[in-house]
């Protein structure tokens, strides 16, 4: 079973880079442009790769009782793993003129900001510090509360998403709290592994329903309200927003449940954290040689060179990520 979601690691760090991909090369056109709605197709469809990520997380962690020592230990480890890969980005884009030499509070802000995906480190530490309060409902089997409480957390999420399109509401709840991904993702990390103990309770056919409800959800008002507005509407593709939600469960439930092992595409799991970290500069980087062709060749091309130059990065990095981590 470990195999299947190792696999379903690998597609999903490949659909990140797909899903950074996409975002900057849609960007720069008007939001009538085909290019731009092409893009937002292609980018609707990536979204539930981050989620998928927390309930595979869900999945491992929750597996086992951890002592709180050992908790705190790899919540500290992975903050130093975030902290010291946004240095090393911090550091090169004030090289490149992408950041600028402020006072030591805006520099502070960049180490904690800066590069954005970065994020998904400090809500794994997050989920790490939580297992005390998670992991007793696990343990105790009772599938009903369990599935009670993702639940519960799911919809707390998606009524805070649906708050938070008001401007009044918003602002109580203050941005900076991201309560609705909070709330989303504890959800989606109890569920993964709820999912992951009863794989078999799932019909294929129903999940792919499942999944063409939630691309819908999330491409539509997308597509809508940004053409209406003449600007890129983020909120219907964002992590959290219950679209993407529902698309996540969906993939998650789709491989957990399959005949399928997965185990060739699964042998390059331990690499998807460095592919994960690296790849934003990859992009980067692959942008300076100005290749020009068509949109949808452009993208595809761009996704697979990335990835794999980020992969063979990965490849001297993981043993330093894995000593860091104590990953054994």
């Amino acid at each position: 079973m470990r195999t299947k979601t190792d696999g379903l690691r690998v597609i999903a760090c490949f659909t990140v880079v797909l899903l950074h991909v996409t975002a900057v090369a849609t960007i720069p056109y008007s939001t009538e442009h085909m290019n731009f709605i092409w893009g937002a197709i292609i980018n609707s469809f990536t979204r539930w790769s981050v989620p998928v990520f927390i309930m595979v997380s869900g999945s491992g962690i929750l597996r086992k009782e951890y002592e709180l020592k050992e908790i705190v230990s790899k919540a500290s480890n992975i903050l130093f793993v975030a902290l010291f890969s946004s240095a090393i980005y911090v550091l090169i884009y004030k090289r490149l003129g992408v950041l600028p030499c402020m006072n030591v509070r805006q520099n502070i802000i960049n180490l904690i900001k800066t590069p954005e995906h970065l994020w998904y480190l400090y809500m794994t530490a997050f989920l790490y510090l939580l297992t005390p309060l998670v992991f007793p409902l696990i343990a105790k089997g009772d599938k009903k509360k369990t599935l009670y409480v993702a639940f519960i957390c799911l919809v707390a999420g998606a009524v805070f998403f649906l708050g938070r399109l008001n401007p009044m509401v918003e602002s109580i709840l203050d941005t900076r709290i991201k309560l609705p991904l909070n709330l989303t993702f504890i959800g989606l990390f109890i569920l993964g592994r709820y999912m992951y103990e009863n794989n078999n309770t799932f019909s294929a056919n129903k999940l792919v329903l499942l999944f063409i409800l939630g691309y819908a959800l999330t491409l539509a008002p997308t597509l809508y309200f940004s053409i209406n507005s003449k600007e890129i509407t983020w909120d219907y593709i964002s992590f959290y927003a219950p679209g993407v939600t529902i698309m996540s469960i969906a993939i998650y439930g789709l491989f957990i449940s399959s005949d399928k092992t997965f185990e060739s595409i699964g042998k390059l799991a331990p690499y998807t954290l460095g592919i994960y970290i690296i790849h934003i500069l990859v992009m980067k980087a692959y942008d300076l040689l100005n290749i020009n062709l068509t949109f949808g060749v452009s993208i595809f091309l761009k996704t697979a060179v990335v990835f794999i130059i980020s992969l063979i990065i990965s490849l001297a990095i993981t043993p330093i990520l894995n000593y860091v981590l104590k990953t054994k």
